[in-house]
């Protein structure tokens, strides 16, 4: 991976499918432009509950969990992925 522009692995969480994927650089806000607003780490509440400011760094990680029909995907900086959100040593690379 030390050249890869990108990363996904994928597992179980119990019920829910999880995909966590890795971009380096961090994700644009509108892929058609890769070069414009970079998506922003959105992890306040755990930086809230730390006595932290919001992060104002690009997302890296976008994890997407599926529950039942429904997907809820979040977005972190590598510094403030939860650790219930990384990938596990067993999680399979896709």
């Amino acid at each position: 991976m030390s050249n890869a522009t990108t990363a996904a692995w994928a597992w179980k969480d119990g019920e829910d499918a999880v995909t966590a994927t890795w971009q380096v650089g961090g994700w644009p806000v509108d892929p058609a432009e890769p070069e414009g607003r970079m998506q922003p780490c959105r992890s306040t509440l755990a930086r809230r509950q730390q006595g932290l400011g919001p992060c104002r760094t690009p997302a890296e990680w976008k994890i997407e969990r599926r529950r039942g029909a429904r997907i809820e995907t979040g977005w972190y900086c590598t510094r403030d992925l939860p650790s219930t959100e990384s990938p596990p040593i067993d999680a399979e690379q896709v």
